[in-house]
């Protein structure tokens, strides 16, 4: 199997004589620019096709020619002069314009690495192949990168020649996408794509390598993924990667140390040895966890070496078994509850008003291959605990409707497993069964604690205390959920450093949104605190629930769209910025909590409905009904005579209501189910996603 400059050499090769076979005519006047890889991974390219002299062609009288091959390099590159008309050489980019008004030798074959200046007078004259221009220039975006299709045909001939094929081919593309980009975004090649280049030339040395290494294996360790003994899949691989860097996230020493703990000699001996090796490469935990595979590939360097000990010694299963998880050898279950009332976020319960509703599936290619799943119920309670095998519905789907949910005073889990598959499991919360009577919520909380009795109970302190982690200071909704025997009396707030001033708290105005859901409105500078009064049915006093705020920090440099990324993206060569720019929604607009309502999952299929906001809006700011006029009004006042028609006159088509559940699927997607406009590529959907484009058309329709 050819290397990489081999395959881009008779690939140029091929090109060039297939363009000029029977082109006639005493003078052949033909030109063409190849757009290819760094300048490093380049030169072995021109040095094959220069060899003898030039691409030998033959035109259509039989005449042999030789064209000759301009390697153009950047002025930093020692090169020495030009090249004499009609000779091969390494050249700037004025020799190729001189060579194209040239008349008697206008021929030539050039060398492009990326980011090189693209001259419009040449390039109207010749013809261009290879990478396309806009995907090989040093501001292109990586996703326009790797979605090129010379990309995407180099990568699948580089992976079919290791002999992967059918599934296991399309896993691994995956993977090498996942790869390319680490290893893209740790590099500052400013923009020449080098270390993903040279990602690909390790793909293309694996065959005359003789590692004695599988295809998978071979493969995952040229994309710095570790080795599995059992063919894991590349989607397992992954998953493996995202648990270590969360295992390693509070230092790498302590991570690995923890690790080691009563392993054999052999085992703690591999650990150390990568610990040396991501202590050379990484410094930053962080870094780590957003470009893991990077840091743990053994050599970046343009040819595959050899394996170190402990990449053959660490493995996927090995470091499942440290990490106390267990292998999906077939694909992985998945749980979700079908019947919430707030969205559902990551790390955070599913909260139902009674009835618990799951839906259970499995990923992978094993799908077709699941059986019986047992389904386990616990509230840490013994007496509670449910055990029950769950048969496929008449569809082939598994579900489960819990409408005997026990009194619990922790999050209800649900969790399912099946022989080959790797177990998943759900945290629910049934208000009718919520022993502490109350539930303070918010759509972009990152991680929740739910109200639990104070370890102390101090004489005047409060009866239940939770905590909310938020991103960053601003204004939050604070969604307040309570059993069917509670009420709201009064909220009131406070910042965590006026604690100790007595008129430091202020009242804060909570809205009815319905039966048993109210919406608080807070301040939060890095902390806050939040009390919560309410009475329960038939009781005496009041309680208080106390709700302790955190705000983080936010590092990211942020852009408020992703029209707005794209454009800095497009600026990177003439601004530097300091770290990698990333959509930071504001959470903390009116307007963004409007348009999250419109498109909630529960919401969206009848939020086309027209709403109305007055002056007074903010006095009653909360989730609007739309089942009904009247929960339609933003305002305390009240129409003599109201302009709307009446909602049970709008019945859209049903492709306009499935059409919009699935846009709007897919922007709460980008990012973590509460994704808004703002962080949508639509752009990218409509030019590489042909479903996209019948979606908007179908919705348009």
């Amino acid at each position: 199997m050819k290397n990489l400059s081999e395959t881009l050499a008779a690939y140029i090769r091929g090109k060039v004589i297939d363009a000029t076979s029977g082109r006639g005519g005493a003078r052949l006047e033909t030109r063409f620019i190849f757009h290819g890889p760094p300048l490093a991974l380049l030169r072995p390219v021109y040095d094959s096709l220069v060899a003898e002299g030039g691409i030998e062609i033959r035109n259509a009288d039989g005449v042999s020619l030789i064209l000759p091959v301009l390697l153009q390099a950047p002025s930093s590159i020692e090169r020495g002069q030009n090249p004499a008309i009609g000779h091969s050489g390494l050249c700037d980019e004025s020799h190729l314009l001189h060579l194209r008004n040239d008349p008697h030798s206008p021929s030539f074959v050039a060398l492009v690495p990326p980011g090189q200046h693209h001259n419009r007078s040449v390039a109207s004259t010749t013809e261009e192949f290879g990478v396309g221009v806009q995907n090989n220039s040093s501001h292109a975006p990586f996703d326009d990168w790797w979605s090129d299709e010379f990309i995407q045909r180099l990568f699948a001939k580089a992976l079919e020649a290791i002999g992967l094929s059918g599934d296991a081919l399309t896993e691994f593309r995956g993977l090498a996408r996942l790869a390319a980009e680490a290893v893209d975004d740790v590099e500052g090649s400013e923009g020449t794509r080098n270390a993903a280049w040279l990602l690909l030339s390790r793909l293309f040395s694996i065959p005359a390598a003789r590692l004695d290494l599988s295809p998978c294996q071979a493969a995952a360790l040229a994309c710095g993924m570790p080795s599995s003994s059992a063919h894991l899949s590349a989607k397992v691989l992954q998953d493996v990667l995202g648990q270590l860097s969360a295992t390693l996230a509070d230092g790498f020493g302590t991570g690995i140390a923890q690790l080691s703990q009563e392993v054999p000699s052999e085992v703690g001996e591999a650990l150390n040895q990568f610990l040396a090796h991501l202590r050379d490469r990484c410094t930053v935990p962080t870094a780590f966890e957003r470009a893991t595979p990077a840091f743990y590939l053994p050599d970046g360097g343009a040819q595959v070496k050899p394996p170190p000990s402990w990449w053959g010694i660490l493995t996927a299963e090995r470091w499942l078994e440290l990490m106390a998880e267990e292998p999906a050898e077939v694909g992985d279950l998945h749980i979700e509850c079908t019947n919430p009332i707030f969205p559902v976020g990551r790390g955070m319960p599913a909260i139902v008003r009674g009835d618990v509703a799951l839906s259970i599936s499995a990923g992978g290619a094993g799908g077709a291959n699941l059986g019986g799943i047992t389904l386990e119920r616990s509230t840490g309670n013994t007496r509670t605990k449910r055990i029950m095998e769950l048969a496929a519905n008449a569809d082939g789907t598994f579900g489960h409707h819990d409408d005997e949910v026990p009194v619990h005073k922790a999050p209800v889990a649900y969790k399912v497993a099946a022989q080959d598959f790797k177990s998943a499991s759900i945290k629910v919360i049934s208000l009718e069964h919520w022993l502490p009577g109350i539930l303070i919520c918010c759509r972009v909380a990152s991680k929740l604690s739910p109200p639990k009795r104070p370890a102390r109970k101090a004489a005047a302190g409060p009866e239940l205390e939770t905590t909310l982690l938020l991103p960053g200071a601003g204004r939050y909704e604070m969604a307040l959920f309570v059993s069917p025997d509670v009420s709201i009396e009064r909220v009131t707030g406070i910042a965590d450093d006026a604690t100790e001033i007595d008129d430091g708290r202020i009242e804060l105005k909570f809205v009815r949104v319905k039966d048993g859901e109210y919406q608080v409105e807070i301040e939060a500078d890095a902390t806050y605190q939040m009390d919560v009064r309410y009475r329960r049915v038939g009781a005496g006093a009041t309680e208080t629930c106390r709700v302790y705020v955190t705000c983080t920090d936010t590092a990211e440099e942020g852009c408020r769209s992703e029209f707005e990324r794209l454009i800095k993206l497009n600026r990177k060569h003439l601004e530097r910025f300091d770290g990698k720019s990333v959509v930071q929604l504001d959470r903390h607009a009116r307007i963004s909590s409007l348009q999250s309502w419109l498109l909630d999952e529960q919401n969206v299929a009848q939020s086309f409905r027209p709403m109305v906001l007055a002056e007074d809006y903010a006095e009653v700011w909360a989730p609007p009904d739309w089942s009904k006029n009247s929960g339609m009004i933003l305002s305390k006042g009240k129409f003599l005579h109201d302009p709307r028609p009446d909602s049970a006159l709008f019945a859209p088509p049903r492709n306009f209501v499935e059409a919009r559940r699935e846009i709007a699927r897919r922007i709460r997607e980008t990012d973590d189910q509460s994704g808004l406009l703002e962080s949508a590529k639509l752009g990218a959907w409509l030019a590489r996603q042909p479903e996209f484009r019948e979606l908007v058309e179908a919705y348009l329709d």
